[in-house]
């Protein structure tokens, strides 16, 4: 029996959104180590659902990985300290980008709407702090207290919750 996953409920979501949009902005939020890039990270690998990696784009934390003629990949770098859009990757994503997933601890910073918004939340605080320090090497400096500090003010049409 196949299980019904928050992967699955994002298919969903953008198989209905597409039939009325050329491209959609999925947004992934969360506390820092939460595994944000992970996720993102397995998107661009390996698609999801109806949608293989050929389709999608993911902008981390302002470096995009593009693939080209489907056997090299390259990755773009472009830093802003203002909301932009991501303006300066998405006029460089062939058409067959059909998804632009941003990761980043605060989306507000960058865009001021997502089609999709996707909030990772991890169970254990714990083993959140202990991935920050093996990753940095330190105890995270930075500390989010709830959603709305992560969020902003960013507006979206469709909010999924990811509890890890």
């Amino acid at each position: 029996m196949h299980e019904y996953t928050f992967l699955d409920q994002l298919n969903n979501i953008c198989m209905d959104l597409l039939k009325h949009k050329d491209r959609l902005i999925i947004c992934i939020a969360g506390k820092p180590g939460a595994g944000k890039s992970t996720l993102g990270k397995n998107i661009r690998k390996n698609g999801f659902g109806n949608f293989s990696k050929y389709s999608i784009s993911v902008i981390d934390d302002s470096v995009m990985s593009i693939d080209l003629f489907y056997i090299f990949n390259k990755r773009i770098k472009i830093k802003t300290t203002k909301e932009d859009e991501l303006m300066p990757f998405i006029k460089l994503l062939p058409k067959r980008k059909k998804l632009i997933f941003c990761v980043t601890a605060q989306p507000f910073k960058k865009i001021t709407f997502t089609d999709i918004l996707i909030l990772l939340e991890i169970k254990d605080e714990t083993e959140r702090i202990n991935r920050l320090v093996l990753r940095d090497g330190k105890f995270p400096s930075r500390h989010f207290s709830n959603s709305e500090q992560l969020i902003g003010d960013l507006k979206y049409d469709y909010l999924i919750n990811v509890e890890l």
